[in-house]
């Protein structure tokens, strides 16, 4: 019987049993669930002899090199490049096309999507779609799919989606580490996963340029008068003088959310290409998930991203004073 009872759901592995060329795709700004989810999707089909092509428009963030799969992730500007047709293309963990790229139009490379996600749906993403927010991650989702495909769950497969499961909740934190999650981290580890080294690799792995970018944004901290909002800045100038990157900037809101008066925390990133992208993270009863998506993100209840068109010092007080409403309301 399978694990995930869903016509779509059905249809999905159907197809990618029938099909043998696909493309498989996720947001841009990658994390640790859809890099695993798409990786892991992609050695499950290519040991039943299918061609897979995964790309990206973001480039793989440092912590995440080390799972496998990931240096064979390419840049769509080679597909267009190269314009290979595929029989299908399957986006993961996206409530939205437009979160795979401004510049990415998937229709030209396939007829047919599929999409599975389990963030709140804003959009119909896929000729097939799979939504499913009681899940804890993509990858959760991915591990069912691939058992129910009767394909192999090797230890390259279970170490991929173990670090897409244990950073979507937060370290096994969020709201969203639940019982099925855990069920399924635990035959995860039964198939190979390693705890410790997943954890040493992704969390202990920091370069240098990391932590003192970290010691920077986290010096530009701000609270609002009642202390139960919190928010720090970064701004490429800052980035640049660190020698890092933007992707060194993953979690750095986390930090705020230790402090116990804090229910909101923000990070707002200026990279000087016209937009301020937001992180956020919540505590206690806030949904930062519903507040993002009034302005097309989203993410989970507890951790969620926005992107604002404006200046740096707009976009702080726009949301700093939306949020003193939305707390209270």
């Amino acid at each position: 019987m399978a694990r995930i009872i869903d016509e779509n759901y059905s249809k999905i592995a159907e197809k990618l049993k029938a099909l043998n060329h696909i493309l498989i795709t996720s947001h841009i700004n990658p994390d640790g669930d859809n890099i695993s989810s798409i990786t892991a999707l992609g050695m499950g089909l290519s040991s039943l002899g299918k061609s897979v092509t995964i790309a990206l428009v973001s480039p793989v963030p440092h912590i995440y090199k080390f799972l496998p799969y990931t240096e064979g992730i390419i840049d769509f500007k080679k597909l267009d490049e190269d314009r290979p047709n595929f029989d299908c293309a399957i986006v993961l963990d996206v409530g939205s096309l437009k979160r795979v790229g401004e510049t990415v139009d998937i229709r030209k490379y396939t007829k047919l999507v599929l999409n599975i996600d389990h963030h709140v749906k804003t959009e119909n993403c896929g000729d097939i779609s799979f939504v499913d927010s009681s899940y804890s991650s993509t990858a959760e989702i991915i591990y069912n799919l691939l058992v129910d495909m009767d394909i192999k769950i090797t230890a390259e497969i279970a170490e991929t989606l173990y670090a897409g499961i244990m950073t979507d909740t937060g370290g096994f934190q969020f709201q969203n580490t639940t019982a099925s999650a855990m069920k399924t981290i635990s035959e995860l580890i039964a198939a190979g996963a390693s705890p410790e080294k997943i954890s040493q690799k992704i969390y202990f792995s920091n370069r240098a340029a990391k932590i003192v970018l970290m010691g920077k944004v986290l010096s530009t901290l701000k609270f609002d008068p009642s202390g139960k909002i919190g928010w720090i800045v970064a701004t490429k100038d800052v980035i640049d003088e660190c020698g890092a990157n933007s992707d060194d900037l993953e979690n750095v809101v986390n930090n705020i959310t230790s402090i116990e008066t804090i229910e909101v925390a923000i990070l707002f990133r200026d990279l000087k290409d016209g937009k301020i992208k937001l992180s956020l993270r919540a505590r206690n009863n806030v949904d930062v998930q519903k507040f993002a998506l009034k302005y097309q993100g989203g993410g989970h209840k507890k951790a969620a991203g926005m992107v604002l068109e404006a200046t740096l010092e707009e976009a702080v007080n726009r949301v700093i004073f939306e949020f003193r409403d939305y707390i209270r309301g």
